[in-house]
C-alpha cells in the first residue's frame, strides 16, 4: 500500500467536512456561499478570525463540530505526513516497488524459501554459479532478496 493512502482518506475527509461545514452555515445561519466557505476555513485552520456574521447559538455548536472533526482530520493528516518522512516510508516503499519490478522481470531463477544456516549456503552456490534466485524469509532484511543484486 502506498504510504499516502492514509493522507488521502484524510484529506476526502477533510472536503467532506468542508463542504458539510459549509452548507451547515447556510443552512443554520442563513449566509451566502462565500461567506460560509470563509467561515470553514478560517475555523479549520484555526486561524483565530472573529467570525464573518455573529453566530447563533446553533451556530455556536456548528462551530464547535467543525473544530473537533475538521482540526482533529488535520491534526492527524500532518502526523502521519510526518511519520511518513521521519519514518523514510516513501524511500521503503519505492525500494520495495522497484525490487517487485524486477523480481516480475526475472525469468528461469530459482527461489529460496528461508534465508538461514542452509539458505545462506545454497546462495553461495548460486552466486559461484551466476544461477539467478529469488530469497523469501520472514525476516524483512532478507526477504524477497533477488540476486544478482541490481548495480
Amino acid at each position: 500500500m502506498h504510504p499516502f493512502n492514509s493522507l488521502l482518506l484524510a484529506g476526502v475527509v477533510l472536503l467532506i467536512i468542508a463542504a458539510a461545514g459549509t452548507a451547515g452555515y447556510m443552512l443554520i445561519e442563513g449566509w451566502p456561499f462565500l461567506e460560509s466557505a470563509y467561515m470553514v476555513v478560517i475555523t479549520l485552520f484555526t486561524i483565530g478570525f472573529e467570525e464573518v456574521f455573529p453566530l447563533s447559538r446553533t451556530g455556536m455548536v456548528w462551530t464547535m463540530v467543525i473544530i473537533v472533526f475538521g482540526v482533529g482530520t488535520a491534526v492527524y493528516a500532518a502526523g502521519r505526513a510526518v511519520d511518513i518522512i521521519v519514518e523514510g516510508e516513501m524511500s521503503g516503499y519505492q525500494k520495495r516497488k522497484r525490487m517487485d519490478k524486477k523480481i516480475r522481470e526475472m525469468k528461469n531463477h530459482h527461489i529460496i524459501c528461508g534465508f538461514g544456516r542452509v539458505g545462506h549456503q545454497v546462495a553461495h552456490a548460486f552466486d559461484a554459479s551466476g544461477i539467478p534466485y529469488v530469497v523469501i524469509d520472514s525476516k524483512p532484511e532478507s526477504a524477497w532478496r533477488p540476486w544478482p543484486p541490481a548495480p
